[in-house]
């Protein structure tokens, strides 16, 4: 280190002393690169001891993407540089380092750098480059065909960014119609798995045999059928989302086989012993009380917390009738693109029913009216007649079709007939199941001529 003070300069003892006590690495190397000097926070942050570091030579120890951040001697000085230092452990640790060439007696005899730990700094750049990504996900959130505007259903779409943002299992809950296959494709469309598959699977739709056949895969000569092998859908969702629609009606054996598979990431075909690894998100639906059910025992309770990390609760239609008209409205486009049609909207009379009924078959209910007011709709606008008849029978209070010999109803279910479709006494008359006279003859009697 003589090469680094003068009789008038600070003393070499002196200068160990600072440099052993910098936080920051420090190494010394001669006109050839090669290192002679480290000090003790240089042992720290690579993990190999002095006796290990010198010797070597600096680009060799301190491994850089740009040649230029090696030609300290070439430059004179090198600042904050991007280098990295492979630990002992294999580790690579970004670094910056800067440095400057020593001179004596005006030739060249050295260099001095500096390295600074930028791991902690790396770090934070990478999460707020995640943050930054998220909100930009959060801002252009894609919901295909989820309608709504009311809190109920804003509460829903935070709910789905929550666990796009994240990959916990998830339990979507609500009644059937409600979309909770909706949801499970923005919750994976706006997730970091969106390029992988979507997996879909209806639980009750299959016998427990072929359910589990149909996640796990089985292998040629399994059972009886099993002529090759076939992979599972837990197989083809790899790196995707699986989606377990109606999971409350499993059976006690695929509920096992599902949990040991949630807890290991791996599962068995069947026919075979051999475990496969699956890198699967799982979502699931379901329009049952899985509560209750694990009370009963019908449904186990370790599965049923597995499969709940994140519960997302998607209310029924009844409880947001605000979103009905934005419903109505984007079921109309869909139809009229389908059918070629130019409906422009629907009366104010056919729209104050629909919002009135109750939708026990919720959206999909809905949309099911909008698309059979398409079948039979002439104008410009779809009117109460369009309705289907089981829907505007419901509407008035679960009124049923008269039968031969069945007394006459009384006035008030008359009136709310004639004020559901708008006066027509064709429409009322059909809807009690008796001819125009006898539908003027009531109305005679009730004096509602």
């Amino acid at each position: 280190m003589d090469c680094f003070y003068t009789e008038n300069s600070i003393s070499g003892d002196c200068l160990n002393m600072v440099l052993e006590t910098m936080a920051e690495a420090v190494i010394l190397v001669d006109r050839e690169n090669t290192i002679r000097y480290c000090n003790k926070s240089c042992e720290r942050l690579s993990g190999f001891s002095r006796e290990e570091i010198i010797g070597k030579t600096a680009c060799d120890f301190l491994r850089c993407s740009n040649k230029e951040d090696c030609s300290l001697f070439e430059n004179g000085n090198i600042h904050n540089a991007e280098c990295a230092i492979q630990r002992r452990d294999g580790t690579l640790i970004p670094i910056r380092k800067s440095g400057r060439v020593i001179k004596k007696e005006g030739k060249i005899v050295g260099a001095v750098e500096t390295i600074t730990d930028m791991s902690v700094e790396k770090a934070h750049e990478d999460k707020i480059r995640e943050l930054e990504r998220r909100l930009q996900r959060h801002n252009h959130m894609e919901l295909p065909d989820l309608i709504g505007k009311s809190s109920a259903m804003q509460r829903v779409f935070q709910q789905i960014q929550f666990a796009a943002n994240s990959q916990a299992n998830t339990l979507i809950q609500g009644e059937s119609g409600t979309g909770k296959e909706l949801v499970a494709r923005a919750i994976h469309t706006n997730s970091d798995r969106k390029d992988g598959p979507f997996v879909a699977v209806n639980c009750s739709a299959l016998p427990e045999n072929l359910l589990e056949s149909e996640l796990f895969g089985h292998v040629k000569g399994a059972f009886t059928g099993a002529i090759r092998d076939k992979h599972g859908r837990i197989e083809r969702a790899r790196g995707g989302t699986l989606f377990l629609d109606e999971i409350g009606d499993i059976s006690p054996l695929i509920q096992v086989k599902l949990l040991r598979f949630m807890q290991e990431k791996e599962f068995e075909p069947v026919g075979d012993s051999t475990p496969i690894q699956s890198d699967v998100r799982i979502i699931a639906a379901t329009n049952r009380d899985l509560d209750r059910l694990v009370e009963e025992e019908l449904f186990r309770e370790d599965f049923y917390y597995r499969l709940k990390v994140f519960p997302l609760y998607i209310p029924p239609l009844r409880e947001r009738r605000d979103d009905i008209p934005f419903l109505i409205n984007h079921f109309i486009e869909k139809y009229n693109r389908y059918t070629g049609k130019k409906i422009r909207g629907i009366t104010d009379n056919a729209l104050e029913f629909l919002l009135s009924y109750s939708w026990r078959g919720n959206v999909r209910e809905l949309e099911n009216a909008i698309e059979h007011a398409f079948v039979t709709a002439e104008g410009a606008h779809i009117d109460i007649f369009n309705i289907p008849m089981d829907i505007r029978k419901k509407g008035l209070g679960g009124t049923s079709k008269p039968t031969p010999g069945t007394a006459r109803p009384d006035k008030e279910r008359v009136e709310a007939a004639l004020r559901q479709y708008g006066g027509n006494k064709n429409a009322v008359a059909e809807h009690f199941s008796v001819n125009r006279s006898t539908l003027w003859r009531w109305m005679k009697k009730y004096e509602l001529l």
